[in-house]
């Protein structure tokens, strides 16, 4: 990644873990959640965070 949040020795693997499971948010595409809904944001978020264990 050539980001700048990815400095000092955070790479990819590391800032998801970093974010995982409170964050997943962060992690996610934002477009894959664009059009849901409340209910289908936090179904979709706890089959993500399922998923990522």
């Amino acid at each position: 990644p050539t980001d700048d949040m990815f400095v000092e020795g955070i790479n990819l693997q590391k800032w998801v873990g970093m974010n995982f499971p409170n964050q997943i948010i962060e992690v996610v595409d934002g477009n894959l959640l664009r059009d849901a809904n409340e209910l289908e944001l936090s179904m979709a978020l706890a089959c993500l965070t399922q998923f990522m264990q």
